[in-house]
């Protein structure tokens, strides 16, 4: 998203997910990668030069996290990292993997070299002896 322009989600019904409340007709305005708004449609007017996007019928809902993946090697090009983003899921946790894999993985998307969910891992996959996989150290 151009950083000059704000994206605007109006419509939708937004979701406090501490509360449980509801926001229906809702609006949502996101400058940069920062929410800088949210409120009621009727009490917002979105500036000239915003993205508007009509989300009547749809839910607004906090990015989901996934506490517990295993991003394939070569995971950019498995296709899995934009389908993570097509629902929803935000972050990702990587649990045991490959460390040089997960942090080149994590440098490319940060520099937005690939599309990608926010990547946390903890360290590489812990095996028994013989390992069941040899090669994801």
């Amino acid at each position: 998203m151009d950083s000059d322009h704000s994206l605007v989600l109006l419509g939708g019904t937004l979701v406090d997910v501490r509360t449980g409340d509801t926001t229906p007709d809702a609006v949502l305005e996101i400058e940069g990668n920062r929410i800088s708004h949210v409120g009621r449609r009727n009490d917002f007017t979105p500036p000239p030069d915003a993205r508007v996007v009509d989300t009547s019928g749809a839910w607004l809902i906090p990015g989901l996290v996934d506490m517990h993946v295993h991003l394939p090697f070569q995971a950019p090009q498995s296709g899995l990292l934009p389908l993570y983003l097509a629902h929803g899921v935000t972050t990702v946790r990587d649990t045991g993997g490959s460390l040089t894999e997960l942090a080149l993985l994590r440098q490319a998307s940060d520099a937005g070299d690939v599309l990608a969910p926010r990547v946390f891992f903890v360290g590489p996959l812990l095996d028994g002896l013989p390992p069941l996989w040899p090669n994801h150290t």
